[in-house]
């Protein structure tokens, strides 16, 4: 999103107007294009967060993961009995922007997420 942004000229670099410093890496990534800063995350923290329904989740036996693999596994689960395991609204699509852009940081960290714009790398569920 931010590449097509930046190659439109619809956004400008914040780089020389401001000082970074003190963001995280993951944050200053996700806002990122070209080696100039187009964006940062509120707050400048980029900590990825879902809520889940307690009731749901014990229903299967399932606890709160805290990995990816616990995520994905819990996913597997709720699906495999008829839940929906994960909604967003999408109605402008800014949502699931950012819903992405944090869990891909959260997992690839700062050099894999800069991969990932980059096209370099896919971030995919293996079958």
């Amino acid at each position: 999103m931010i590449k097509n942004a930046v190659g439109s000229n619809y956004i400008q670099p914040l780089t020389e107007i401001s000082n970074f410093n003190r963001l995280k890496p993951s944050a200053k990534s996700a806002g990122m294009w070209d080696g100039k800063i187009y964006g940062v995350p509120m707050l400048g923290q980029y900590t990825a967060a879902l809520y889940y329904h307690r009731k749901v989740i014990e229903k299967y036996g399932l606890t709160a993961p805290k990995t990816w693999e616990e995520l994905i596994s819990a996913f597997k689960t709720l699906k495999k009995n008829g839940e929906t395991p994960l909604i967003l609204p999408a109605q402008d699509g800014i949502v699931p922007y950012f819903t992405y852009s944090m869990i891909a940081s959260s997992i690839l960290k700062s050099d894999g997420f800069e991969d990932l714009k980059k096209g370099k790398i896919k971030l995919l569920l293996k079958n």
